[in-house]
């Protein structure tokens, strides 16, 4: 650990310097995040202590991406994910997608616009979703319904509502990889048109062939078994039922105060189990 000058003495430059590069004494740059403060929050694995420039909470094994200092409290500015730990200036290591570090290696150099990652200004490492030819700058785009591709008829992902293969799953039409065929009208996503694997909300089953209870809570249940969380007046695992007390299609109507057990039928209202008491009469007592 430095110790304070004595009164009236003054620290050497490189001591100064030193002393900056762990933010002890001058501003560097970076905005200094408050929660790092806070159990080590920022140290890698949590791990701070006594070490060489601070008595408590220097982390030992070095900074999460993104911070930087003795501490790591402080952020890395701009672009950068990952900072040089003990630079006075910005030092970025790696950059957010579509940067590159640099001649002032501060991540603020801009990739081209089809780069998802590159290391300079001409030269892409990865293309972003929707481009390809990464050898010509990821200057192509991919048919309409992907996401990735490698060429303008081979798609390594599709768009929701889209699927690459046999159009119906069907080996006598032609084999196509550019994502131009469509899922099943209640199908979200798929791998085929004979397999689902996200239904659109409201359906579920293999192919999305069931309608989720109306009693589901914002009409979505579980894609294999239609199981749900259920509105207040519904029971049973898939909605389908209504709660004791009530009847009607959206079990919004209560039974009769004269029904034995509260129970009535779902559609009619009629007591199940007859009236409480036989001085009651009638189908819904």
């Amino acid at each position: 650990m430095v110790k304070e000058p004595a009164q009236g003495a003054i620290w050497p430059c490189h001591i100064i310097y030193t002393l900056c590069m762990f933010e002890l004494v001058c501003n560097t740059p970076g905005e200094v995040d408050e929660r790092c403060k806070v159990d080590c929050a920022c140290c890698k694995d949590g791990k701070c202590g006594q070490g060489k420039y601070f008595s408590s909470d220097e982390c030992t094994l070095g900074c999460i991406d993104g911070y930087r200092g003795a501490r790591c409290y402080k952020r890395c500015t701009h672009n950068c994910t990952k900072c040089e730990r003990h630079s006075d200036v910005d030092n970025c290591i790696a950059c957010n997608d579509g940067y590159y570090p640099g001649s002032a290696r501060d991540c603020t150099s801009k990739c081209l616009p089809g780069c998802k990652t590159c290391t300079s200004g001409t030269t892409c490492t990865s293309c972003m979703e929707g481009f390809y030819d990464i050898n010509n700058k990821c200057n192509r785009s991919c048919p309409f319904n992907c996401i990735t591709c490698s060429s303008n008829n081979d798609c390594g992902s599709c768009k929701d509502g889209y699927y690459k293969g046999y159009q119906n799953d069907n080996i006598n039409f032609p084999l196509l990889n550019d994502c131009t065929y469509k899922c099943r009208d209640n199908c979200l996503r798929c791998s085929s048109y004979d397999r689902c694997s996200l239904c659109k909300t409201g359906f579920y089953g293999p192919n999305c062939e069931k309608n989720c209870s109306t009693g589901c809570l914002s009409n979505s249940c579980d894609m294999h078994t239609g199981n749900c969380t259920c509105f207040p007046t519904f029971a049973g695992v898939t909605c389908d039922k209504c709660k004791t007390g009530q009847y009607g299609n959206l079990c919004d109507q209560q039974c009769s105060v004269g029904c034995k057990s509260n129970v009535c039928e779902r559609k009619s209202g009629n007591c199940k189990d007859g009236c409480i008491v036989d001085t009651i009469i009638g189908d819904k007592c």
